[in-house]
C-alpha cells in the first residue's frame, strides 16, 4: 500500500504485507536468510528482500508411510505394515475403527474416516422355562415348560398368505397385534417370552421385536437381520415382559427395508379392528390397516405372542436304596 495516497509527506514509504511459502518437508535453518528492521524509514525494495529462501541449496525428502496404526473405539489396538487387519470380536456392541499412517520420520497422520461395525448378541435358541421342583416322599419332582407347548395367542386364520411392501423406508414400520384385557384376564402374571412372526423376505435393513402396554412401547429388542428367514422367525426376549392386570398388551415388530420389496405377511382375515391389524410409522400414533387402506387390506398379521406357563411334564427321580 502506498502511504503517499493518504498523505503527501509519506510519498517515500509503503506498507508491505506478504506471505512465505515453504516446502512441505523441513529445510536446514541455513537456507533461510532474514534481516530485522525497526519501524521507521526503510526503503520498499529493501523490505521486499528482507526474507529470502536460498532455493538452490534447499533439498526435499520423500517421506513415505512406514507403518499404520489401527484404532478401535479411540484406542490404539494394533500397528501393522500391511494394508489389512484382522480381529476376532469377542464382545458385543459397536466397534468404531480408524487408521492413521506413521511416516519414516516419525510423524503420524490424521486418522482416516470412521468405519462402524455392530456385533449383536446372537439370538438364543428356545429353551425350557418355568423350572420348579419339590420333594415328595424322597422323590424329587421337577416341572418345567416346553417352548413347543407354550401358551400362544394369535389371530391367524390359516387363510392364504398375502405379502405387502412398505411405501417408503426411513423411520420404520410397526406391525402390531394387540390383546384385550378380557383376553388376558386369566394370564395376568405370566410373561411374554417369545414373539413369532412371518416375513416374505429376509431382505430387511433392521428389525426390532417390541412389546406394548396400551399405546406405549415398553420393550424393544434389536434382532440380528442375518438370522432372519423368509417364513416364520422366533425371537426369544432377553427380558420377558409380564402380563399386567387391566391393560391391553400388544406384540410385534418394527421393520425397515428397501422400498418396493414385499416384506409384511398377512393372511386373509377377517381382521379384528385395532387388534389384529394395528400399524404405525412413528411408534406413537396407531392405525388400523383396514381403515387406513379403505378396506383394501382386511387380513391379520402372521404374529404369535408366546407366554410362559407351567405344564404337567414332570421328572421323578428315585433315591438309590
Amino acid at each position: 500500500m502506498k502511504l503517499g495516497t493518504t498523505n503527501s509527506t509519506a510519498n517515500d514509504y509503503n506498507i508491505v504485507i506478504g506471505a512465505l511459502a515453504t516446502p512441505a518437508t523441513a529445510m536446514p535453518a541455513s537456507n533461510y536468510q532474514s534481516k530485522s528492521y525497526k519501524l521507521g524509514n526503510v526503503p520498499t525494495k529493501e523490505i521486499e528482500s528482507a526474507f529470502v529462501i536460498n532455493t538452490k541449496s534447499a533439498t526435499t525428502n520423500n517421506v513415505t508411510a512406514a507403518k499404520f496404526n489401527v484404532y478401535c473405539n479411540n484406542s490404539l489396538v494394533a500397528t501393522t505394515t500391511d494394508f489389512k487387519y484382522n480381529e476376532t470380536l469377542t464382545k458385543y456392541g459397536p466397534y468404531i475403527y480408524e487408521i492413521s499412517a506413521v511416516y519414516s520420520n516419525g510423524w503420524e497422520s490424521p486418522r482416516s474416516e470412521k468405519l462402524t461395525f455392530s456385533n449383536t448378541v446372537e439370538q438364543k435358541n428356545p429353551a425350557p422355562f418355568d423350572l420348579s421342583g419339590s420333594v415328595e416322599n424322597d422323590d424329587l419332582i421337577l416341572s418345567w415348560s416346553d417352548t413347543n407347548e407354550a401358551t400362544v395367542l394369535s389371530y391367524e386364520t390359516g387363510d392364504t398368505d398375502n405379502a405387502f411392501q412398505l411405501s417408503g423406508s426411513g423411520s420404520g414400520f410397526y406391525a402390531i397385534t394387540r390383546y384385550s384385557v378380557e383376553d388376558l384376564a386369566d394370564k395376568v402374571g405370566m410373561k411374554v417370552s417369545h414373539i413369532r412372526f412371518k416375513l416374505a423376505t429376509n431382505n430387511v435393513y433392521s428389525l426390532n421385536a417390541v412389546v406394548m402396554y396400551g399405546d406405549n412401547i415398553i420393550y424393544s429388542q434389536p434382532v440380528n437381520t442375518n438370522n432372519l428367514v423368509a417364513g416364520y422367525n422366533t425371537v426369544r426376549l432377553d427380558n420377558p415382559v409380564v402380563i399386567p392386570a387391566g391393560l391391553v398388551v400388544g406384540v410385534g415388530y418394527m421393520i425397515d427395508g428397501p422400498t418396493g420389496v414385499a416384506m409384511l405377511v398377512m393372511d386373509g382375515g377377517p381382521a379384528v379392528e385395532m387388534y389384529s391389524n394395528v400399524y404405525s410409522t412413528s411408534g406413537s400414533s396407531w392405525y388400523s390397516m383396514k381403515k387406513k387402506t379403505n378396506r383394501t387390506i382386511t387380513g391379520v398379521y402372521q404374529l404369535h405372542l408366546c407366554l410362559t406357563t407351567k405344564l404337567s411334564t414332570k421328572l421323578s427321580h428315585q433315591k438309590p436304596d
